[in-house]
């Protein structure tokens, strides 16, 4: 049976969108600035799907994704 999994972006947690922090310190102290930028693991969506055909049911596949959405393909 084929499924289709959906899990969220493990490189942005699903969210979507990513950050970076830089710092350092001047002569007027210490500084920071954050950059956020569209996730280029999952294109901006927040989640990632895979079409899998290793399972009988949705149940055999739910035991080994629990926190994905899934359907049959």
């Amino acid at each position: 049976m084929k499924i289709e999994i959906t899990i969220d972006c493990p490189e942005c947690e699903g969210y979507g969108r990513t950050e970076t922090t830089t710092g350092g310190w001047t002569a007027a102290g210490p500084w920071m600035e954050y950059q956020t930028h569209e996730c280029h693991h999952c294109d901006g969506t927040g989640n990632e799907s895979v079409v899998v055909d290793d399972y009988d049911t949705l149940e055999e596949a739910q035991m080994d994704y629990p926190k994905s959405k899934m359907q049959a393909a």
